[in-house]
């Protein structure tokens, strides 16, 4: 018994995924690959269920290339416990996208000069 006969169809597209892309890079096309993977690895997935379970699949591998990438980014340096590490920074973004505009009735100052503004904009002489 092999290690595919014990997976999941889902874990089996999650192991060949290597070799379903270097099948799809060389010409192959999808339904052919599937009827293989079907054929010599007892898929039992509808085709449907193989393109989502390739999506997926394709998405966890770009998920696991990122924080790879991120971990020899760091070099190895671990943020001690007592010290945030990036969350401080994704909060300092939301404060500033929070301070544009009017936040409350005390940050609203009205213009001397509104009515003249208001008729300027409609084109029209009103008092209010």
């Amino acid at each position: 018994m092999g290690l595919l006969d014990t997976r999941n169809d889902s874990a089996k597209v999650r192991i060949l995924l290597p070799e379903i892309e270097a099948e799809l890079e060389a010409g192959a096309k999808r339904p052919e690959i599937y009827a293989a993977l079907k054929s010599k690895h007892g898929l039992t997935l509808t085709y449907d269920g193989f393109l989502s379970a390739l999506k997926r699949a394709r998405k966890k591998q770009q998920l696991a290339k990122r924080s790879v990438a991120k971990a020899d980014k760091s070099d190895g340096e671990v943020a001690p416990i007592n010290e945030p590490s990036e969350a401080p920074v994704k909060k300092e973004a939301k404060q500033e996208k929070a301070k544009r505009g009017i936040i409350s009735k005390k940050d609203f100052k009205p213009s001397d000069d509104i009515d003249d503004k208001l008729s300027e904009l409609t084109g029209k002489n009103r008092k209010y």
